[in-house]
């Protein structure tokens, strides 16, 4: 056993957020369903200047996957309040560049 097991049991040996990342993106199903049609939408908003923020164009995507990953994994309490951000950035850098 190691001494974390005793000592510290908030902690994961993961990033939840970009567990979460890499799975909405290496999900065949889930990727092709959110991820994405929300990426293809930012782009076209983007290119006709009719672009809003990133949370408008990824925010229900990003709870869908939060939802299914955490439903998947059993992982309930995982995320913290300022994950889904963190999640929704990391989505829109990679889909936008």
């Amino acid at each position: 056993m190691r001494l974390t097991e005793f000592t510290d049991k908030e902690t994961l040996p993961f990033d939840p957020v970009e567990d979460v990342v890499f799975f909405m993106r290496n999900n065949p199903q889930f990727y092709r369903k959110e991820v994405y049609p929300c990426g293809c939408e930012a782009k076209a908003a983007k290119k006709n200047g009719t672009f809003e923020s990133p949370q408008s164009y990824f925010g229900n995507c990003v709870e869908k996957g939060m939802d299914a990953y955490k439903n998947k994994y059993d992982m309930h309490d995982v995320f913290k309040t300022d994950d889904k951000q963190k999640i929704i950035d990391l989505l829109f850098n990679e889909e936008m560049y």
